[in-house]
């Protein structure tokens, strides 16, 4: 990241000490811009997770390590064109599993930039009592 000023004031806040935790959100929700900021911000400034933990409300430790780990990686869901399967997906995962019967790892081959356990939950969760030809 750039070594800008802050955009949102409770990243400002925070830099020049203020304590402002951003308001709480479940620990399944989307991360936001300004949280990917702060959070880049506050390693930078070599706080534990511990203490960093207290800007975020509702997320979890090890849930804030695993997005740092992403956003240095450059792995994150950033491209709204690949959050939904497409009708196309859905029909090729539904006959790999039933009709192939190939292990998770092998299926996910067929879909590059999506886990095997995304797609073993996608599967399960809106597949399994779907009727998809």
């Amino acid at each position: 990241m750039p070594q800008s000023a802050p955009t949102d004031p409770a990243i400002q806040n925070t830099l020049e000490g203020d304590t402002v935790p951003l308001a709480a959100k479940p620990s399944h929700a989307r991360y936001t811009p300004v949280e990917d900021e702060l959070m880049v911000k506050l390693r930078k400034k070599r706080l534990p997770w511990d203490k960093i933990i207290e800007f975020f409300p509702g997320r979890t430790k090890q849930g804030l390590q695993q997005r740092y780990s992403n956003l240095r990686t450059g792995k994150t869901n950033s491209d709204p064109q690949r959050i939904s399967y497409t009708p196309e997906e859905d029909r090729l995962l539904k006959r790999l599993v039933e009709q192939r019967n190939l292990s998770w790892k092998q299926i996910a081959a067929y879909f590059p930039g999506r886990s095997s356990g995304a797609l073993q939950n996608h599967y399960w969760t809106k597949l399994k009592t779907k009727d998809t030809p």
